[in-house]
């Protein structure tokens, strides 16, 4: 229907869109894309909305880098692979 197009083309509008997002508690938001979905149904009309998260995993393993070096930093003196001390 027309009301049913108009809406399509309005959430085009909103199809790409950041969120802060904290991958540990406590520790320091990053920027993630995510992409608007829906889902029209043809027979009643009704909107279905969601998003999904793009690259997540790379902000992750990012986020623990981060961590990581922060307790490099804060334990000069000993050598840290992975997360773990050796």
């Amino acid at each position: 229907s027309k009301d049913d197009a108009a809406t399509e083309k309005n959430l085009k509008m909103f199809e790409r869109f950041g969120i802060s997002f904290t991958p540990y508690q406590g520790g320091e938001p990053y920027f993630v894309e995510a992409l608007l979905k829906f889902r029209i149904e043809k027979n009643t009309g009704a909107l279905h909305l969601w998003y999904e998260l793009q690259q997540i995993d790379a902000v992750i393993e990012q986020a623990a880098q981060d961590i990581a070096e922060e307790i490099q930093k804060s334990l000069a003196d000993v050598d840290i692979y992975f997360g773990r001390p050796d």
